[in-house]
């Protein structure tokens, strides 16, 4: 959990929202089956309870692997992405003004690898260098920011600010790759299952 001097405790107060609270027409992080399992086996609550389906059309499911290719084998023969569940703008997991509320071991990989991007030396954010232009842009839903990349000078500081690493960092990526392989074919069994 952030502490509260940390940029993830700070950014929705300097931000306007953090990477854990959503416009109403956006998604949360995509989920595996290996993450429900681990927040289920943490929480006690059911799949349900904190994530959801989001069907998507050809079109929107195209869109989607444009921006996060990584994901290339997730979606199954029903087209769908799992995603944690948004209760009130934010994600249902969230303790406002503290943060995530669960262990670090239990977050939904995407999580612990954000703001890190699946290919290394990239963001998934924009930087735009000025935290009042990153304000603007996010109040305008122009863009996400997140404040620890601005505040950062460098990929390490970055690194620093979020207590990892890079080779840490290319661990999670790796072990994304496999529960997104993982999923895909648990969702291939599930609809050969159904027939």
């Amino acid at each position: 959990m952030a502490g509260p001097q940390s940029a993830c405790a700070r950014c929705p107060k300097v931000l306007g929202a953090s990477c854990c609270e959503v416009k109403p027409h956006e998604q949360l992080a995509t989920l595996t089956w290996a993450d429900v399992e681990r927040v289920e086996a943490e929480t006690g609550q059911r799949a349900a309870q904190f994530s959801e389906w989001e069907w998507l059309d050809a079109e929107h499911a195209r869109a989607w692997l444009d921006v996060h290719p990584a994901y290339a084998a997730y979606l199954g023969p029903a087209p769908r992405r799992l995603t944690l569940r948004v209760v009130d703008g934010a994600c249902a997991l969230l303790v406002r003004g503290e943060g995530c509320s669960l262990g670090e071991e239990a977050r939904p990989t995407a999580c612990r690898i954000y703001p890190f991007d699946v290919t290394e030396g990239l963001l998934q954010v924009e930087r735009f260098g000025d935290v009042v232009e990153a304000r603007r842009q996010v109040e305008q839903v122009a863009a996400h920011a997140c404040l620890a990349v601005e505040e950062a000078v460098s990929f390490e500081s970055l690194h620093r600010a979020f207590g990892t690493t890079a080779a840490k960092v290319g661990a999670l990526v790796e072990r994304l790759r496999a529960e997104i392989a993982d999923h895909a074919r648990r969702e291939r069994g599930a609809k050969s299952r159904s027939r």
